[in-house]
């Protein structure tokens, strides 16, 4: 009986270990690219990317921009003069491991035994706000769109993430990166779809002529 908060300890301790090392999924660096789906819309535009909010680990700064700028690129020809600005607002509201806590309380009362089910392990969230603002070459207002992007991520056996710094928002690692943006990538959808409706509106405000469309 004397052994048996030792032996606790240990089964604890190697659970943790065993829920450390597992997931296979790694972060996929295509995320980065952005997506493209409306950059033939607008003409040759002067884009200027805005971080707002409370302060944010470099890399999560670093990878939103380089999706955001894949995202809204500039669309200039050497030379070419552009029609406006396109002001690209990002906001990062919220990161969290909220559930992944609870998610973590299972694993270590089945000694990771319920995982090899599928369970997750940890999981790990992340919100973004997103506004663009398009504006005449005189700073003039003719659009604005937004969107909410809000993503989770799990670490898991066979299918999820390690959970390896799961459970800590700042560190860098493969499941905050994806939770971030898968996020980011959200909100970019949202208001690519706004800008595919507003096309018409928007070619007229920025004195683009239809022989110019792609």
């Amino acid at each position: 009986m004397a052994n048996t908060p030792l032996s606790i300890t240990v089964g604890v301790l190697a659970c943790v270990f065993l829920v450390a090392q597992s997931g296979c999924k790694g972060f996929d660096q295509k995320l980065l690219e952005g997506k493209k789906t409306v950059h033939q819309i607008y003409p040759c535009m002067t884009t200027r990317f805005e971080t707002t909010g409370k302060q944010m680990p470099v890399w999560i700064y670093n990878d939103s921009d380089a999706i955001l700028q894949g995202s809204f690129p500039e669309n200039c020809s050497k030379g070419e003069k552009p029609h406006g600005t396109l002001l690209v607002q990002y906001l990062d509201r919220d990161r969290s491991v909220g559930a992944g806590y609870a998610w973590f309380i299972p694993s270590l009362l089945t000694l990771t035994i319920i995982n090899f089910f599928g369970v997750p392990a940890a999981s790990q969230n992340a919100t973004t706000d997103l506004q663009v603002i398009v504006q005449e070459p005189n700073n003039r207002e003719i659009a604005r769109y937004s969107g909410r992007g809000d993503n989770t991520e799990y670490t898991a056996y066979y299918w999820g993430y390690p959970a390896l710094g799961a459970l800590n928002l700042n560190i860098y690692n493969d499941i905050a990166r994806a939770a971030n943006a898968g996020a980011v990538l959200q909100a970019i959808e949202q208001v690519h779809a706004q800008i595919q409706q507003d096309e018409a509106r928007l070619r007229a405000g920025l004195g683009w002529a239809k022989s110019h469309a792609p």
